[in-house]
C-alpha cells in the first residue's frame, strides 16, 4: 500500500511573516525612492534651464548683442513674458504658430492657455509643474510658523513656461520689498536676502516707467531699451562678473514672495537639495546653478 504524500505549502503564519517582511522593506525603501525621484526631477529641471541658456547667445548674435525685452509672465503676456515666445525663431517647434497666436500683440487668457497646452516645448516646462489647465495663478497651500511668524504657503499651478525673469532690479544681499521680506527673515540672517543679484531683460534705467504706473511693457515699447548685460548692469545688480548674477529662475521651485504687505513662500519644500527647498537658476555666463529657496524671490 502506498502512503499518501503530504502536500507541501505555506502555512498562514509563514505567509503573514513574508507579508510583514515585504511591508517593512517597502516602508524603508519608499522614502529613498521619493528622494531619488526628487533628485532626478531637480537634475532634469537644471538640464532644461541649461538648454534654454543655449538660445540666448543665438538671439544676441542676431540682435546687436541685446537680449529679448521680457518683463515676466505674471505681469505681461506673449511677447513680453514667455521665454519660449521670445525665442520663437530659434525653437523649431514654434516657427509655425497659427495667426491667432501672433506674439507681437498682448494675448488674452484663452490664447495663453491654448499656447501653453499645445505649443510650449517640453524643456520650457519644469518636471515639478503640475498638470492641468495652465493658469497665471497660485493656490493656497496653508501656512507655516517660522520663529514665531506665520507665513502663507502657496504653490504655482498649471503646466506651462516655468522659467521666469525678474521684473524689477534685484540686488545681491539687500533686503527690499521686491524680494519678499520687510526686514529680518524669520529664520534669521542671511535668509530673506538674495544670494545673487538678477539682471533684467530690458534696460534697468527704464524700469521706473513701468514700476511707477504699473503700465504694461508693450505700451512703452518704443521707449523701453533692450538690455545688453554689460559690466555696468552687472555692477548695478551687485555682481562682480557674469557668473555672479542670475538671469532666470524656475518658479516651480521654492522661493520667497511678497503680495501686498503679506510675506509668503511659494512651492515650500520643492526642488529639495540636502533636505532644503530651493530652485534652479541660470547665471549670466549661462551656467546653471542652485539657490536656497529662502534667498531668492520677488
Amino acid at each position: 500500500m502506498h502512503k499518501l504524500k503530504k502536500k507541501s505549502g505555506f502555512t498562514l503564519v509563514e505567509l503573514l511573516v513574508v507579508i510583514s517582511i515585504i511591508a517593512m522593506l517597502l516602508a524603508v525603501l519608499m522614502p529613498a525612492l521619493s528622494t531619488a525621484r526628487n533628485s532626478a526631477r531637480v537634475i532634469m529641471c537644471a538640464a532644461n534651464i541649461k538648454e534654454i541658456g543655449y538660445l540666448i547667445p543665438l538671439y544676441r548674435a542676431d540682435n546687436n548683442n541685446e537680449v529679448p525685452k521680457l518683463a515676466q509672465k505674471y505681469y505681461e503676456l506673449a511677447k513680453y513674458a514667455y521665454l519660449s515666445a521670445a525665442f520663437k525663431n530659434y525653437v523649431p517647434e514654434l516657427r509655425n504658430l497659427p495667426p491667432e497666436l501672433n506674439i507681437t500683440i498682448p494675448w488674452t487668457t484663452s490664447q495663453y492657455q491654448v499656447y501653453a497646452e499645445k505649443y510650449v516645448p517640453k524643456y520650457f516646462v519644469c518636471p515639478f509643474a503640475t498638470a492641468g489647465i495652465p493658469k497665471i495663478d497660485r493656490q493656497s497651500a496653508g501656512s507655516i510658523e517660522l520663529n514665531g511668524q506665520r507665513l502663507g504657503l502657496f504653490k504655482r499651478v498649471g503646466s506651462d513656461d516655468s522659467y521666469v525673469t525678474q521684473r524689477f532690479i534685484t540686488l545681491k544681499d539687500t533686503v527690499t520689498n521686491q524680494v519678499g521680506w520687510s526686514g529680518e527673515h524669520p529664520l534669521g540672517s542671511p535668509f530673506g536676502t538674495p544670494e545673487y543679484g538678477e539682471l533684467n531683460w530690458f534696460n534697468p534705467l527704464d524700469i521706473g516707467k513701468i514700476k511707477a504706473k504699473d503700465t504694461p511693457l508693450w505700451v512703452w515699447e518704443n521707449s523701453i531699451r533692450a538690455a545688453k548685460w554689460d559690466s555696468e548692469q552687472i555692477k548695478k545688480a551687485g555682481g562682480s562678473s557674469q557668473s555672479d548674477v542670475m538671469v532666470l529662475m524656475c518658479d516651480r521651485g521654492q522661493h520667497c514672495a511678497r503680495v501686498g504687505t503679506v510675506n509668503s513662500i511659494n512651492n515650500y519644500g520643492s526642488h529639495k537639495k540636502g533636505g532644503k527647498g530651493g530652485t534652479n537658476i541660470l547665471f549670466g555666463d549661462l551656467h546653471a546653478g542652485w539657490v536656497n529657496g529662502h534667498r531668492v524671490g520677488w
